[in-house]
C-alpha cells in the first residue's frame, strides 16, 4: 500500500509541461505498486505514459487553437459579406454549441468499453467523435462571438 502523501496537482501539472524528467520521478515514486519503484522497466513506463499525456495536451492545444482560428476567420468573414448577426441566429448558434457540448460530454463512453489495450474500434470512434464534437463546438462559439463582433 502506498503510504506517501499525494502531491500537489498543480505542481505535478507544471513539472509535467515544464520538467517533464522531474515528473516521471514523481509518477515513479507515487506508483501504486511499491515493488516497482526501483525497477527500470517501471520508469520506462512512466516516460512512456509521460509522453503520451504531454503529446495528447499539445495536440489538444493545437486542436483547440486552430478551432478558435477557423471560427475568428468565419466570424470575420460572414460580418463581412453577410452583415450582422441577428438575435435569432446569434441564439441559434449558441444553443446548437451548448448541443454539442453537451451531446459530447454525455456520450463519452469510458470503461463501459474500456479494452486492455485502450486501441479498438469502438475505443478509437469514441475518442474520434468526442474530440470532433469539441472542436465543431468551439467553432460555432467563436464564430458567434467574432460574428457579433463585426456587426457591432
Amino acid at each position: 500500500m502506498n503510504t506517501m502523501k499525494e502531491p500537489n496537482l498543480f505542481w505535478a501539472v507544471c513539472l509535467l509541461l515544464i520538467k517533464p524528467k522531474k515528473f516521471v520521478e514523481l509518477s515513479v515514486a507515487h506508483s501504486s505498486d511499491s515493488a516497482s519503484k526501483g525497477n527500470q522497466s517501471a520508469r520506462k513506463q512512466e516516460q512512456v505514459r509521460t509522453k503520451r499525456l504531454r503529446r495528447a495536451l499539445g495536440r489538444g492545444a493545437l486542436y483547440t487553437a486552430l478551432a478558435i482560428l477557423c471560427g475568428a476567420v468565419s466570424g470575420y468573414i460572414l460580418g463581412t459579406w453577410v452583415g450582422g448577426l441577428g438575435e435569432l441566429a446569434s441564439w441559434l448558434i449558441e444553443v446548437v454549441a451548448l448541443g454539442i457540448f453537451v451531446t459530447a460530454t454525455l456520450a463519452l463512453l469510458g470503461w463501459e468499453i474500456r479494452s486492455w489495450g485502450g486501441n479498438t474500434l469502438p475505443e478509437k470512434v469514441n475518442r474520434w467523435v468526442f474530440r470532433r464534437l469539441y472542436w465543431f463546438g468551439t467553432f460555432l462559439v467563436t464564430l458567434r462571438a467574432a460574428w457579433l463582433q463585426m456587426g457591432s
